[in-house]
């Protein structure tokens, strides 16, 4: 039976350490060694430098799913038929149908304060009749 373990980065290097399924690397490296049959430091280090790049992989996934991302996002591939919706004015209020619009404090200041500043421009007057 042919098992591939591989070693696990030192815990205090991880955010977010996950006590519970925490194991020391010592046993890692004994399960390893006795697995693998490897009797000496020599074959060790052939295998830890022939499977290096399985390991950095499989330490990064490790330490993507204990910190809690998920590796694989999702593709939308749905196409939809909205378009931002354009205002006419700075003083237009109204609100487009099907869409929640979300409102809040800070917003609503913002706009009140745009607003306000539009209505100081006063249109030119001509003076010659």
């Amino acid at each position: 039976m042919n098992k591939t373990y591989y070693t696990i980065e030192p815990q205090n290097q991880i955010q977010g350490i996950n006590y519970n399924s925490w194991q020391p690397s010592a046993i890692t490296n004994q399960k390893i060694l006795t697995d693998t049959g490897i009797q000496s430091n020599w074959k060790y280090r052939q295998y830890i430098q022939k499977n290096a790049n399985h390991i950095m992989k499989y330490n990064t996934m490790e330490n993507i799913y204990e910190s809690g991302n998920n590796p694989y996002p999702t593709l939308n591939t749905q196409t939809t038929n909205k378009h931002p919706y354009l205002l006419s004015s700075i003083h237009d209020n109204s609100k487009p149908e099907g869409l929640n619009i979300v409102t809040s404090d800070l917003k609503q200041s913002y706009l009140t304060k745009e607003q306000m500043r539009a209505r100081m421009i006063s249109p030119s007057i001509p003076t010659n009749f």
